[in-house]
């Protein structure tokens, strides 16, 4: 024989089980996704998901207010209760509309920025209109020009937010959007809805899905975010790792062009000394004589020494002389066998 839930503990504790289970399913799901919001918030550090974050804080802090007031004062509908219920089903919409924001690249940012301005813009007027057309009573005159300075207001800065982007502005309009509904929202409710709103955890009901779809939109971007990071890391590895690649050969090319130069000054070294011991040439006519071997012409010769060009053909003249040669192509044959020597 099959028993249910309420045979064994009867009607009005299965209820409460129920509703304590959704409660708890609620509290849990929210507090999850309050820290998957600091967590994201602590790694990019964004206006946009702190306000977001503020705004899921007081969600969270008006459910604790409103059950430990129904759990001092039973289950009333005076102002309190029926302004905590309006407030966390006006956030939870506007939070709705404003969660994918922050995730979107530019271009689709600023186009569902204008969309999304739009619509609480439209939604404003709306209320404001509504408020004006009401009919206020002696009870409620100071409830009803509180609405209508707070719309105008929002109405305000919406005209100035389509027009140029300011976060301090935004905070204040979502804020705005968010008291003006809340209190005309309080104020048209029954009695009849309140009560079963209060009596039945309709409100947590309505908002976890978007704590849901939050918390997994957060999981995502964690994830993109480390996955981002991870190829940054690696790609950071990889330039280090070619910088000292580099570093090393072009410390090993450095050693060999500092031997080669220091073999090639001592090869120059040896050459002067042989030119200047054997053949008597001065330093300038070795000068000159290296200046030939380079293949240089006389005017070059000239130029390069600073010297005019008889005085060149002078020091040539002069260098034939002293190596018994008559042309550039015997003095090209010496400086190898003088290479060759040195060598051996």
């Amino acid at each position: 024989m099959n028993t249910t839930l309420k045979e064994i503990i009867g009607d009005e504790y299965a209820v409460l089980a129920i509703k304590y289970f959704i409660s708890g399913f609620y509290y849990g799901m929210a507090l999850l996704s309050l820290l998957l919001q600091f967590l994201l918030w602590k790694i990019l550090h964004t206006k946009k998901l702190l306000f977001n974050l503020l705004l899921f804080i007081s969600i969270l802090i008006c459910f604790i207010s409103k059950d430990l007031y129904t759990l001092n004062n039973g289950y009333t509908l005076d102002l309190t209760s029926r302004f905590l219920i309006s407030w966390n089903m006006t956030t939870t919409l506007i939070l709705l509309i404003l969660l994918p924001f922050p995730f979107l690249n530019y271009t689709r940012r600023l186009k569902f920025y204008k969309i999304s301005i739009l619509i609480l813009g439209a939604l404003l007027i709306t209320e404001l209109l509504t408020n004006i057309l009401l009919v206020p009573n002696s009870t409620t005159v100071i409830y009803h020009s509180l609405i209508t300075i707070v719309a105008i207001f929002s109405i305000f800065l919406f005209y100035l937010l389509y027009h140029k982007y300011n976060h301090n502005w935004h905070a204040l309009f979502i804020l705005g959007c968010v008291l003006t509904t809340s209190f005309l929202m309080s104020y048209f409710l029954s009695n009849q809805t309140i009560d079963f709103m209060i009596k039945w955890p309709i409100v947590r009901l309505f908002s976890l899905p978007l704590i849901i779809i939050n918390a997994i939109m957060l999981f995502q971007q964690i994830q993109k975010l480390y996955n981002r990071k991870n190829s940054f890391k690696k790609a950071s590895y990889q330039y280090l790792y070619f910088v000292r690649d580099y570093h090393k050969r072009l410390i090993q090319f450095q050693k060999e062009h500092h031997q080669f130069s220091e073999v090639n000054q001592s090869e120059k070294i040896n050459i002067e000394y042989f030119l200047k011991n054997t053949f008597n040439l001065t330093e300038r006519e070795i000068e000159v004589l290296n200046l030939i071997w380079e293949g240089n012409t006389n005017q070059q010769i000239a130029d390069s020494l600073y010297i005019s060009l008889n005085t060149a053909k002078y020091h040539i003249r002069n260098i034939y002389e002293k190596l018994n040669i008559n042309s550039r192509n015997q003095a090209y044959i010496i400086e190898k066998e003088i290479i060759n020597n040195a060598n051996t």
